[in-house]
């Protein structure tokens, strides 16, 4: 996501789910994204962004002969219907790197996302391959902000601000910690974010840290609202 602005439901809904971000470490460079054929329909978003988009795995597209299609469904027929894809997600990483010279070079991965077994799949499947560990290397990267990271980041304390002001607007005997977590929900959504993690708790049970808002739970007179959210 971080090289590429590229973010998969496959991600959400299949554990497990592999894709890859292959970047040079050439100044201009643009890097290559290795994804599900079924997010192809997705990835064409991303075009002007990445180098090359490609597509692994086996998903059935059909298209009626003859039907004028969109841009969006031409470039899907191109990619996923016209051209088959790579059978497995490690063959297309393999093929990529060879293609653009690296598949005898240094590789820097993102550890973080690998389980033990399939980090030494990888490093397998790229033999003359030198395979180090980068995850420190992304993170001192991220560091640094660009003026669009912050403008969002700027965008995001906006609307948990509001959201704040709104929710807290509710607060009276008898309004439950769900009924405070749904308006700050509905408010960050409104503004243009996406909630990760709400958690709104009242009273001495505050101090919980895992607990989910709760219907029943309701405020009392002289009682302590703290949030939690993400």
């Amino acid at each position: 996501h971080f090289l590429c602005n590229y973010e998969s439901f496959m991600h959400k809904y299949i554990p497990g789910t592999e894709a890859y971000a292959v970047l040079a470490n050439k100044r201009g460079a643009r890097p290559t994204l290795i994804i599900p054929v079924i997010d192809m329909e997705l990835a064409v978003d991303l075009l002007p962004y990445v180098d090359e988009i490609v597509p692994f795995g086996r998903f059935i597209y059909y298209s009626a002969p003859g039907k004028e299609l969109c841009e969006r469904d031409e470039w899907v027929k191109k990619s996923a219907i016209d051209s088959t894809p790579i059978p497995t997600v490690l063959e297309a990483v393999a093929s990529v790197l060879k293609k653009l010279g690296l598949d005898n070079k240094r590789i820097g991965l993102d550890e973080s996302y690998f389980s033990p077994k399939l980090y030494q799949k990888f490093v397998n499947n790229i033999p003359a391959a030198e395979v180090t560990d980068a995850f420190d290397i992304f993170r001192e990267i991220r560091m640094v902000k660009t003026p669009d990271e912050v403008e969002i980041m700027e965008q995001a304390v906006r609307a948990l601000e509001v959201a704040l002001k709104n929710s807290l607007r509710l607060a009276a005997e008898g309004v439950t910690e769900k009924d405070f977590q749904d308006v700050f929900e509905k408010t960050v959504f409104e503004k243009g974010g996406i909630p990760i993690f709400t958690s709104v708790y009242f009273g001495a049970e505050s101090f919980y840290n895992q607990v989910l808002p709760s219907p029943n739970k309701r405020l009392t007179a002289n009682s302590l609202i703290r949030y939690r959210y993400n």
